[in-house]
């Protein structure tokens, strides 16, 4: 890979996670009642694993 793809591919990552970040704030701000995690875990921002390591 040149120079050039990894830095492109190093913008699409932060911004993707950017993007997470910001769905999650959205998701928390909504002051959802009941369960945040499956609403997190619905909406594809955390996987199965993030979850079981919150509860483990």
């Amino acid at each position: 890979m040149t120079e050039q793809t990894n830095k492109r591919l190093l913008q699409l990552y932060v911004k993707n996670n950017i993007l997470k970040a910001k769905e999650i704030a959205d998701v928390l701000r909504d002051g959802l009642t009941g369960r945040l995690d499956l609403e997190l875990l619905k909406r594809g921002l955390v996987t199965e694993e993030d979850n079981a390591r919150v509860y483990s």
